[in-house]
């Protein structure tokens, strides 16, 4: 994680030359991510024993919430270093101000789940939002990430073929659509359930629900050991499906498709 002195000063010097090109420009400030609380205070997860697209999936979240919550800007912008420029009417469109408006996110239209999270707006205007932000991806993978380090992650099938770190690998991308279930049933404009599948005495499956509560349920319905199947877990020998919401907000944008492989 940490970047050799050499090529931050490598980075300033080529940042300096462009605005001496361009005085237009935005300017470019550099950060130490080491400053960040979350980063400080689980070294572990954020050192090269953890796979690099988990850190830098799970940082771009990271810092979007240390930069809205301190109020330091009203819109956090996301972008991947592949993905061209857009102005200000394109990046703001009127689209996207409406479902910023409405949900305080929007991200990159495409992808296997509908988006992809190299682009993404997040606003600071609904708390609801941070809130499940922090607990569904943050917390919840950085709880999984330990337990990676502990041996104590596996696949689907309950199997560990290429170590308990190999799962790790696109779940932050993975668990967006549980963090919106979360967002809209705190917002109240819908519920995330948790269904226990289960058997009765007649051997008839049986379906049993019940009504997310943080203080409740906690986090290990939604796989702090293992990777989901189709959004169901197994949870002390019992088999649990969490709910996922199907609306995300998305735009187009000129963002090329995810270069690395999680297989």
């Amino acid at each position: 994680m940490l970047t050799p002195a050499e090529s931050v000063e490598r980075t300033q010097t080529l940042i300096k030359n462009y605005a001496d090109k361009y005085p237009a420009m935005a300017p470019i400030r550099l950060r130490d991510i080491r400053a960040l609380s979350k980063v400080t205070q689980n070294p572990e997860v954020f050192s090269d024993k953890i796979p690099v697209y988990f850190r830098v999936d799970l940082l771009r979240l990271i810092i979007a919430l240390h930069i809205l919550s301190n109020h330091e800007v009203d819109y956090f912008v996301y972008a991947d270093l592949d993905m061209k420029p857009l102005t200000k009417k394109q990046l703001f469109d009127n689209e996207t101000l409406q479902n910023l408006q409405k949900y305080s996110i929007v991200m990159a239209r495409g992808g296997c789940l509908g988006f992809e999270n190299g682009f993404q707006i997040i606003s600071n205007h609904k708390k609801h939002l941070l809130e499940a932000i922090d607990w569904m991806l943050v917390e919840l993978n950085i709880r999984r990430a330990y337990n990676a380090l502990r041996g104590d992650f596996y696949n689907v099938n309950g199997r560990q073929p290429h170590g308990p770190m190999e799962p790790l690998q696109q779940i932050v991308y993975d668990s967006y659509p549980a963090m919106f279930a979360y967002f809209y049933h705190l917002e109240g404009i819908g519920r995330l359930d948790i269904m226990e599948i289960d058997m009765d005495d007649n051997g008839r499956l049986r379906r049993m629900y019940e009504v997310y509560d943080k203080e409740i349920h906690g986090l290990e319905y939604f796989g702090l050991r293992q990777l989901s199947h189709d959004y169901s877990f197994f949870y002390k020998g019992r088999e649990y499906y969490v709910s996922r919401s199907k609306i995300v907000p998305t735009k187009k944008v000129p963002l090329p498709p995810a270069g690395h492989n999680y297989n």
